[in-house]
């Protein structure tokens, strides 16, 4: 295997590993493993967006992939899927 394959793997590896930790945190919130996961997602939010930037500048063709992985990385994170009933005040 020559250093472009193992590139390449480690690369598919990072994009598959954010959106999962991305999940996670959301899944485990409140629970102890909640904040080793938040770091895990900084660490692979950072690896992503340098990724990108990297795959913008170096003209790859799938950098625009990499982007999408970080917006719905952060739009999983930031966002409030529950289906809350509002509150009613008499």
């Amino acid at each position: 295997m020559d250093l472009s394959c193992s590139f390449q793997c480690a690369l598919a590896a990072l994009h598959l590993l954010g959106p999962i930790v991305a999940f996670l945190v959301r899944a485990c919130a409140g629970s102890v493993v909640e904040r080793p996961l938040q770091w895990l997602f900084l660490f692979s939010l950072a690896s992503v967006a340098v990724a990108t930037i990297a795959g913008a500048q170096l003209h790859w063709p799938l950098w625009t992939l990499s982007g999408a992985i970080m917006a719905v990385m952060i739009v999983v994170v930031v966002a409030d899927f529950h289906q809350s009933q509002p509150e009613l005040h008499a």
